[in-house]
């Protein structure tokens, strides 16, 4: 899938080297504000209890027909996109192996107050 504009993505075959269509005949797809908007909201609150935030899209398979390579896509507000792989690479590459996350108590807490159960 490859950026139309800063809203849409098309979706690409690189097998037929041809747009592939949805059910409505679209080659693109909208994207949604949506993480624009969380780290937007988030970003501050975390920075104010030394959280380094990394605001990204993590592409899960959607079925029989694998992950698409969203590797150049850029959604709303320049928030990148990754597959499971180079996630867990990136997470892997700043922790430190059999350690907890050191999230500051009064953040958890604040969170936890957030979560409906």
């Amino acid at each position: 899938m490859v950026n139309v504009d800063e809203w849409h993505l098309a979706r690409v075959s690189r097998a037929r080297r041809a747009f592939v269509l949805d059910s409505e005949g679209r080659a693109w797809t909208s994207m949604s504000p949506n993480m624009w908007e969380q780290r937007e909201r988030w970003q501050g609150l975390l920075a104010r209890y030394g959280v380094v935030s990394y605001w990204v899209v993590c592409v899960t398979p959607p079925g029989g027909h694998g992950t698409p390579d969203m590797t150049t896509a850029v959604w709303p507000g320049g928030v990148t996109c990754m597959d499971i792989p180079s996630l867990r690479a990136m997470v892997d590459s700043v922790c430190v192996p059999d350690m907890f996350a050191a999230i500051p108590p009064g953040l958890v807490s604040l969170l936890d107050s957030h979560i409906k159960y």
